[in-house]
């Protein structure tokens, strides 16, 4: 009898180590949950009137620096016809750094997989910095900015609903094409980096006020305006 009731207590207790395995290795594997990432839209005006374009493209790769896994950026002139697919420059997405649960914080194997996801980041990174700096300036003759924010929306429109939605414009923002369509900006930030005033300071207040109540009639939460002088940062929209 006393055999047989060691030999069901050690049949318990293997039993329960047996579970206790099971349940470790499923922590172990469980994907920690991650924040919502960004989409960006920054758009460069391309045209004879604007004057900052070699000292924003500087800004746009401290932006591409700045950006984190899971961020989608897409990089576009601002032309005569800014709606074309032409107009864009190219479009970067860096995947998610896969996290999991570990008890053994010296565990070789994910160290190695975490520098490989690092790596790979930081590689697409470059290649979009590398990819920028040989872009070149078009020189366009006419500004149409109502064309690249109904391009804007249509991307902000294919993310995640939950995905935070930043809108930059590089540009003097003086629109003499006036395509006239209906834009949705619901949920967006937009942020004018590089903005060139006028000589005329009366002027550039009512083409603030003009873009600020347009944009925020279209659904944008706030409309920020940046001077050239002022530096740009993603770390403004972090919680």
């Amino acid at each position: 009898m006393k055999k047989k009731s060691y030999l069901c207590a050690f049949t318990i207790i293997i039993a329960l180590l047996g579970c206790q395995d099971t349940k470790t290795e499923q922590q172990a594997a469980t994907k920690i949950k991650q924040k919502p990432s960004r989409i960006i839209v920054l758009g460069i005006d391309e045209t004879g009137s604007y004057k900052l374009w070699a000292q924003v493209k500087t800004t746009v790769i401290r932006i591409i620096q700045q950006l984190k896994p899971g961020d989608i950026f897409y990089f576009r002139r601002i032309t005569d016809a800014s709606y074309l697919d032409t107009c864009t420059i190219f479009r970067l997405e860096l995947p998610l750094i896969e996290k999991v649960e570990n008890i053994n914080p010296f565990d070789r194997k994910a160290k190695k997989v975490r520098r490989a996801q690092a790596g790979r980041i930081n590689w697409l990174k470059n290649q979009a910095c590398q990819r920028l700096s040989a872009v070149q300036f078009t020189n366009a003759r006419h500004t149409d900015i109502y064309g690249f924010l109904a391009a804007s929306s249509d991307r902000f429109g294919l993310a995640p609903k939950d995905f935070k939605r930043i809108l930059v414009i590089a540009s003097d923002l003086k629109d003499n094409v006036g395509y006239k369509v209906k834009l949705d900006l619901c949920g967006v930030v937009v942020v004018v980096i590089g903005f060139q005033a006028s000589k005329d300071p009366g002027k550039t207040q009512q083409l603030k006020q003009y873009w600020t109540k347009k944009m925020t009639s279209a659904g944008a939460v706030r409309v920020i305006f940046l001077s050239v002088e002022e530096k740009f940062s993603l770390s403004l929209f972090e919680d």
